[in-house]
């Protein structure tokens, strides 16, 4: 039983990993000016994994398990399960797929840092229906999301430009180029399709495991797969890295290493009905990190459409039979 000092401790804990996670969407923009996708990810994901080995160390202190024991032999000498070592990598597979499609879609010019944050939150709506293929039929509430989420996305992403007022105006505008979706909206788009089977992938692992120590293991694994490609695909040069050090500091850091934490630690003390739901307000300081960082502007509709996708993302996370909770990120 938490008291009530627990309680405010934990909200206090998910509502700054929220806004954390929500300010790095700038950050990623940002970042995009000066390295490629491969280059940022990377790079912030090993820095992201290194800085969650001192907070384990820290958590041990409490648990009395040993990041190093000398005593073990060969790979036992490694404080983690064979369990923790499977569910890191491969979470940190899905991991490097998911951030470098979002990447990659936020470095176009079409999508903005606040319209990704909301397109990405759409993982949240699509991780029930991914639950089609383990025989789990979804609720009706949840089809209703996912047509408010496809409603709300369309509104983000189409070019819809009104020549005339009123309804009849908006069906013109739909009609004349409304389905004329940018390539970089469809690219966060998968990006969030993945992190719905990251979300899947960490619910098969996370019982019995040390979350903290899981997750080192998928930022090492997504950053080190993200290095080849980086050398392959990019020419990253220092002095560009060096310009972009504050963004990749903050997204290494505080998103993947203090948001993660922070997320762990929060949801000791706060009810797991509740806990989502204040994660979820990450897209909403996106746009809010969208405008005050970067001057982010939208339209009426697209406005609209953030409204819509929200609702779907906190609609699809009531109270229910228990599911996999779509309430962990990089």
């Amino acid at each position: 039983m938490t008291n009530k000092k627990q309680q405010i401790f934990g909200f206090v804990l998910l509502f700054a990993a929220a806004v954390v996670w929500g300010f790095a969407f700038p950050m990623q923009s940002a970042a995009a000016v000066y390295v490629g996708p491969f280059t940022l990810n990377g790079i912030r994901c090993l820095v992201g994994g290194l800085f969650l080995i001192p907070c384990i160390m820290l958590f041990d202190r409490k648990s009395g398990r040993r990041l190093l024991d000398p005593s073990q032999k060969g790979m036992k000498k490694i404080g983690v399960t064979r369990r923790e070592w499977i569910g890191g990598v491969l979470c940190g597979v899905v991991l490097c797929i998911a951030i470098n499609f979002q990447q990659f879609g936020i470095a176009g010019e079409e999508t903005d840092s606040g319209k990704a944050a909301f397109i990405t939150a759409l993982y949240v709506v699509l991780v029930p229906l991914l639950n089609l293929f383990s025989g789990k039929r979804p609720r009706p509430l949840v089809w209703a999301c996912i047509f408010l989420a496809l409603v709300g996305f369309y509104l983000l992403s189409a070019p819809i430009v009104m020549t005339e007022p009123g309804l009849s105006g908006f069906f013109k505008a739909v009609a004349s180029g409304g389905f004329r979706f940018a390539l970089s909206d469809i690219l966060v788009f998968i990006c969030a399709v993945i992190f719905s089977v990251h979300v899947l992938v960490i619910d098969r692992f996370s019982e019995g495991t040390d979350g903290v120590r899981m997750s080192a293991i998928q930022f090492l694994t997504a950053g080190l797969l993200s290095l080849p490609l980086m050398l392959f695909f990019e020419s990253p040069v220092l002095a560009d890295i060096l310009a972009a050090a504050l963004p990749i500091l903050y997204l290494g850091i505080l998103s993947s290493g203090f948001g993660y934490t922070a997320q762990i630690v929060g949801q000791k003390y706060v009810d797991v009905a509740i806990a989502p739901m204040v994660l979820s307000l990450e897209s909403v300081f996106g746009v809010i990190g969208g405008a005050l960082l970067l001057n982010e502007s939208k339209t009426v509709w697209q406005i609209i459409g953030c409204g819509i996708v929200f609702a779907a993302v906190i609609l699809v996370q009531l109270p229910q039979k228990r599911e996999p909770r779509a309430c962990t990120k990089e």
